[in-house]
């Protein structure tokens, strides 16, 4: 079975479940995922991250954004 195969499956199952068993079923996810992944950041997300912590970048573009809406609302 491949990887596209699995997935439908698993979407057929969880469809067809109800109330707590749907609940056990994300807690179990929820728990064998982060007990397998490093919580690493991707490239993309550590670069978004590195943008909001930017504080005068963010300011910088607070101000474009509104002397933008301003010229547009004239």
């Amino acid at each position: 079975m491949n990887d596209a195969e699995i997935k439908l499956q698993l979407i057929r199952i969880i469809d067809s479940q109800e109330g707590v068993v749907l609940l056990d079923w994300l807690n179990l996810l929820q728990s064998k995922i982060q007990k397998n992944s490093k919580n690493d950041l991707t490239e993309l997300e550590l670069g978004y991250k590195a943008m909001s912590e930017d504080i005068e970048r963010e300011v910088h573009a607070s101000e474009w954004i509104e002397g933008t809406l301003n010229i547009i609302r004239l």
